[in-house]
């Protein structure tokens, strides 16, 4: 009996650790472009921007990082940069319907699996490389085979009996399943897109 206890509760406290590191839990704020790093400011000057850069701080359980977002030749980018000014990755707003057949259905198989009821609401194909080669890979418009993107996706998810909630996935350059982390909602001014 007793052991039937102490395993409970080390299952308990096993579960409640895992859904602690499986939380994305951060804050936005809106940051005027002169507490930008000059590096970074450089980088995004690379771009033909045709509308105002959202300079966005994100405070995280990873840490600090400093993030711009603007449309360019009509598409979608968030790049992310360390506080000093490093690129950490671009993303690129894509739809599902942009992903190649074989790495959307892997995604599909893996989501159709884990989830009864799943609605996408954000797909972004996330670019890591160094910013002299994504500089690169955007002026030969994206078509640079080295440089295959993963992908983010952001979903509303729910099992049978359970209530909906908010996913962001990570899934590799072939679809397979890399990080889960449930989206905790807060309340303050977030921007999205």
């Amino acid at each position: 009996m007793n052991r039937i206890i102490v395993l409970m509760v080390l299952v308990t406290a096993f579960a409640k650790a895992e859904l602690s590191r499986a939380q994305k839990v951060e804050k936005e704020y809106r940051i005027d472009e002169v507490a930008v790093p000059q590096v970074a400011r450089d980088f995004i000057a690379s771009f033909d921007v045709s509308r105002k850069i959202k300079w966005i701080q994100e405070v995280s359980d990873e840490g600090t990082s400093i993030e711009a977002k603007f449309k360019s030749s009509g598409t979608r980018y968030s790049i992310e940069f360390t506080e000093s000014g490093m690129l950490e990755d671009l993303e690129v707003l894509v739809k599902m319907g942009d992903i190649g057949k074989i790495i959307r259905k892997n995604i599909e198989n893996y989501l159709d699996t884990t989830f009864d009821y799943y609605k996408v609401e954000k797909v972004q194909a996330q670019y890591i490389d160094t910013p002299e080669r994504i500089l690169q890979w955007r002026a030969t418009d994206k078509k640079l085979r080295s440089l295959r993107p993963k992908y983010e996706i952001v979903l509303k998810a729910r099992n049978s009996g359970s209530s909906a909630k908010r996913f962001e996935f990570l899934f590799d350059e072939e679809g397979i399943f890399i990080k889960k982390e449930q989206i905790i909602k807060r309340n303050d001014n977030i921007l999205r897109f």
